[in-house]
Formats: structure tokens, C-alpha cells, sequence
């Protein structure tokens, strides 16, 4: 597996989690999704129709905050509320990947009910 991939893995964790496990286009659910846009922000070439790295990764963050709205509608503690609406707030002001894998990876973690 592609250094990119790997960690674009906690995306698609994150993102499966949410919706059952059930990847699709209109979620974004995919390693994929995540790794081309590391690798456009590394300056590697994507797929001959990808878009460059801004487009995409404006992209990655709706299907972030969609997840956590989606998070946002589950039954959950006042503290865990304010975390996603956090976590929300980080996802717009995102300028990176790894910011958006950190979102990614705290979200998980705080909605992992074997955690």
C-alpha cells in the first residue's frame, strides 16, 4: 500500500464508520478520494481528469462535514456535540490534508463505540 494511501485510511475509517460501512460516490467513502489529493499536494500526478489540488481538497471537506453532520443527528453527550461542532469548524479552515486527516482521526475516535 502507497505511503498515501495508508494514511488516507483513517479517512475512509472515519467516513465508513459514519455511514455503516457502505462506500459510495455521493459520500466519498473512498482511500482513493483522500490519497489524490496528497498526492496532488505532493505534486504527483492524479488521474488524467482530476482537478487540482485546491478543487479537491474542497471537495474532501464537504464530504467531511457531511459525515459530521450526519454524526451531528446520532443521540450523544452535550460534550461530544461541542467536539464535532469543533471538529466542523477545523474542517472549514482546513488548508491540508493532514489537518483534514486530523479531523478525520479525532472524529473517529470520539464516535468509536469500542473506544
Amino acid at each position: 500500500m502507497s505511503d498515501s494511501l495508508s494514511l488516507a485510511a483513517i479517512y475512509e475509517s472515519f467516513l465508513l464508520q459514519v455511514y455503516g460501512g457502505k462506500p459510495t460516490t455521493k459520500n466519498g467513502a473512498y482511500a482513493s478520494v483522500m490519497a489524490n489529493l496528497i498526492n496532488k499536494e505532493k505534486g504527483k500526478r492524479g488521474p488524467a481528469n482530476s482537478p487540482d489540488a485546491e478543487v479537491q481538497l474542497e471537495k474532501v471537506k464537504e464530504y467531511i462535514l457531511l459525515a459530521l453532520d450526519k454524526v451531528l443527528k446520532w443521540k450523544m453527550s452535550q460534550s461530544h456535540r461541542d467536539s464535532i461542532e469543533g471538529l466542523k469548524k477545523k474542517t472549514r479552515s482546513a488548508r491540508s490534508s493532514s489537518e483534514l486527516l486530523e479531523v478525520c482521526e479525532f472524529a473517529y475516535l470520539l464516535i468509536d463505540p469500542n473506544v
